[in-house]
C-alpha cells in the first residue's frame, strides 16, 4: 500500500472518530457506544488492510509456497 494511501486512511479514520463526537445524541452511554463502534470498525479495517499489505508476512492472511508445491506434485 502506498504511503499516501495509508496516511489518507489513517486521517479519514481519525476524522470519522473525532467528528462522530459532534453528533447530537442526548444519552451519553449511547453516544459512547456509537463512537466506540465507529472506532473499532475503523481500527479493524486498518488491521485488515495492513495485513493484506504484507502478503508474505505471517498473519491472518499470508501467502506460502506450501499449497503451490502440493498442487505441482498433484499435477505431476
Amino acid at each position: 500500500m502506498p504511503p499516501l494511501l495509508r496516511n489518507t486512511l489513517r486521517f479519514a479514520a481519525f476524522l470519522l472518530i473525532a467528528l462522530s463526537m459532534f453528533i447530537a445524541i442526548k444519552d451519553i452511554e449511547l453516544a459512547f457506544l456509537f463512537t466506540a463502534s465507529i472506532a473499532s470498525l475503523s481500527y479493524s479495517i486498518f488491521l485488515v488492510l495492513t495485513d493484506l499489505d504484507n502478503p508474505l508476512k505471517p498473519g491472518d492472511w499470508h501467502i506460502t509456497t506450501k499449497d503451490y508445491k502440493s498442487l505441482l506434485e498433484k499435477i505431476a
